[in-house]
């Protein structure tokens, strides 16, 4: 795909002008790919991140059947998860937020983001699920059906956090 990208952009088929938008959007998706790094602050209280999240995600509690070499769950289980939805008719949560609090209300007059419990109707302003010493969790940021996007968490007994940020891009092979 890389090659592709950059064969279009240097062709001789392309006046001066072309060529000189091409490369500014070759290095844009050069960038995307490899220059940005998400990042996120978690603790008991919220989850801060370096961009602004205009949709929900999906918060498990973990139960870990296999870690890998470096001690991050490779094989689980959600022992119970919880959704962070948005209310798209309600304007501020087209803004997007980069906090997201998990013992208060989220957003102005608290009607744009609520929690709710997988398979449940209800909704909460808090989140519904108190987090536990010596237990993992994730947070599911995949909105897309090729791309993994996960937040694995720990909670250690001194109340530091271990994090590890998993994200996968697919890549399409002709």
């Amino acid at each position: 795909m890389k090659t592709v990208l950059l064969s279009l952009f240097t062709s001789k088929n392309l006046t001066h002008g072309s060529r000189f938008r091409g490369s500014v959007f070759l290095v844009l998706v050069l960038l995307s790919f490899f220059g940005c790094k998400d990042t996120y602050e978690i603790n008991e209280e919220l989850l801060r991140c370096n961009y602004r999240l205009y949709e929900g995600f999906r918060l498990s509690e973990l139960d870990v059947k296999q870690f890998d070499d470096n001690g991050i769950p490779l094989q689980y289980e959600a022992a119970f998860t919880v959704l962070l939805n948005t209310n798209q008719d309600y304007n501020p949560a087209k803004k997007g937020r980069e906090v997201i609090y998990f013992t208060q209300p989220n957003g102005p007059k608290h009607q744009a983001w609520y929690w709710r419990v997988k398979g449940k109707q209800e909704k909460s302003l808090v989140l519904p699920l108190s987090f536990k010493k010596q237990q993992w969790y994730v947070i599911d940021f995949s909105h897309r059906s090729c791309h993994t996007d996960n937040l694995f968490f720990y909670f250690e007994n001194n109340g530091e956090v271990r994090s590890f940020h998993e994200n996968v891009r697919c890549e399409f092979r002709q």
